[in-house]
């Protein structure tokens, strides 16, 4: 009884190993191409494409009264379709995790819609009023296995 139970355990352990083995090939094979750049805008009016039916460029942003940062963006869309924030984030410096938006104002209504053309996005989020650093940045999935996060730094 004690040799069955000595062989079913060795077999169980090399049918996990043999697991193993595939699953670590098939992370490294995936992500063997993985990339992030960091991109910074400084320029005003630069115009940025987060995806190929959609382009964004910074027309300001900064702290208001009450803590509340404020980012004011221009959306050009090539056709009409949805907008998705989730990747947008609110930059307070290299110590602080950053702050991710709930909603965002299109065009002066709450949405997740954008026309053809261009579109007034207004995103808001509570500023940590200890920094003074205040930076939109926004995570271009733009090819599998590669990102670019775009800070716009004025």
């Amino acid at each position: 009884m004690k040799h069955k139970l000595a062989i079913g355990i060795i077999l169980l352990a090399s049918v996990l190993i043999v697991l193993l083995g595939w699953h670590k090939a098939t992370v490294e094979r995936l992500y063997q191409d993985f990339e992030i750049q960091q991109v910074l805008v400084t320029a005003k009016d630069e115009s940025i494409p987060i995806s190929s039916n959609l382009s964004m460029t910074l027309i300001r942003q900064g702290v208001q009264h009450r803590n509340q940062y404020t980012a004011v963006v221009l959306i050009h869309a090539k056709r009409r379709g949805a907008l998705s924030i989730s990747q947008w984030y609110l930059d307070e410096g290299s110590n602080r995790q950053p702050n991710q938006f709930l909603e965002a104002e299109i065009n002066g209504k709450k949405g997740k819609v954008v026309n053809a053309g261009d579109n007034q996005v207004i995103v808001r989020a509570v500023a940590d009023p200890t920094k003074h650093v205040y930076r939109l940045a926004v995570v271009v999935h733009y090819h599998p296995s590669k990102y670019r996060i775009v800070t716009f730094t004025r």
